[in-house]
């Protein structure tokens, strides 16, 4: 019994840490071009049910910084590490799809790390703690790294495993600094639940710095998704952090995926996104300990529903948590604005 546990810890230990001053680990970094700078071929679905090309603009120089780490994309079920980093797809495509568009608001930084497999988060704890770790060192150094090139204010966001990895670098390095603190523009740890209860107030204001924006989605009529582990679930709308009820999603952005309901004329395609203006909306619900980004199609015009909310994946226990970032993407982009337009006061 021992020689087997030692040989599931050795999973998830590596030899040799990821050297983040070189930029093969990086698969966004300022100042180069990269999967951040690349072109994001889009279209508009209008309300009479057409659709319009819509550009985004090139990378620019600004004065916050955002970093970004992604999700879980290694989904083999085994307790393992993600260490296979030369060819990275699945990474670039969760930056791609949830982080490339803030080019547009903040300097784009998110690293590659050796993430825990999706079968780590089913295994007992103190096996999968080793892989976590690891995981979380790697963003550690890559931290590290960042703060010997950049000294500008910034944002923290993380999805899923990312803000899992997130919340720890909130509790072991900024919240432990002063100087960091007041270099926090915001944190958004989306997806995840606020482990061992997070030292970052909930955004309230829009002029507030230094407080995070947590949510967890899922699809109106549904039961709210439980992927707690025990542990608390907050919610802060995306678009309106004050907002009490249901209150617009400004913008959401899907991916022109097969399982969507296309628009007319539309043929699926990993890369081309889907910009709906004003056609969901969304609410934080509380159920206990638990609350919830509460989301529905609201547009009233010739536009159809990209997804149906009694399939399957979607009624499940893990809700719309694939979207999450889609929801609310724009609206973080957008609270990035209002309060970074504070940056002269802080």
């Amino acid at each position: 019994m021992i020689l087997l546990l030692l040989a599931c810890s050795s999973q998830c230990e590596v030899d040799q840490d990821l050297d983040y001053s070189q930029d093969e680990h990086w698969i966004c970094k300022p100042g180069r071009a990269d999967l951040c700078s690349d072109a994001l071929p889009g279209v508009n679905v209008e309300s009479d049910g057409s659709i319009s090309d819509f550009e985004v603009a090139e990378s620019q120089e600004h004065g916050v910084d955002c970093f970004f780490v992604y999700p879980t994309m290694d989904l083999r079920l085994r307790l393992d590490l993600d260490t296979d980093l030369e060819e990275p797809e699945g990474p670039e495509t969760a930056v791609r799809a949830q982080f490339a568009h803030f080019r547009q608001v903040c300097n784009t930084w998110s690293p590659v790390y050796r993430q825990a497999t999706i079968g780590t988060y089913f295994k007992d704890e103190d096996r999968a703690e080793a892989c976590f770790d690891t995981a979380y060192s790697d963003i550690e150094d890559a931290w590290t790294q960042y703060l010997s090139e950049s000294d500008k204010p910034f944002v923290l966001i993380g999805h899923s495993q990312g803000a899992q990895h997130g919340y720890e670098l909130i509790r072991e390095q900024i919240s432990a600094d002063p100087e960091l603190q007041a270099r926090l523009v915001a944190a958004y740890p989306i997806g995840a639940p606020v482990a061992d209860e997070s030292p970052l107030p909930t955004c309230q204001e829009d002029a507030e710095w230094g407080c995070q924006l947590p949510y967890r989605s899922y699809a109106e009529g549904n039961d709210m998704p439980d992927f707690s582990g025990g542990e608390d679930l907050e919610c802060v709308h995306p678009d309106e952090p004050e907002a009490e009820g249901w209150a617009p999603l400004a913008r959401v952005m899907l991916l022109a995926d097969k399982q969507l309901e296309l628009p007319e004329r539309l043929e699926p395609d990993p890369e081309l996104f889907l910009a709906y203006d004003n056609a969901f909306e969304a609410r934080c619900v509380t159920e206990g300990s638990l609350s919830a980004l509460e989301v529905r199609w609201s547009a009233d015009d010739a536009r159809i529903a990209p997804y149906d909310p009694d399939t399957r994946d979607i009624r499940g226990n893990t809700g719309t948590h694939i979207l999450d970032m889609s929801f609310g993407q724009y609206g973080l982009m957008a609270d990035i604005q209002r309060r970074s337009a504070n940056l002269a006061e802080q």
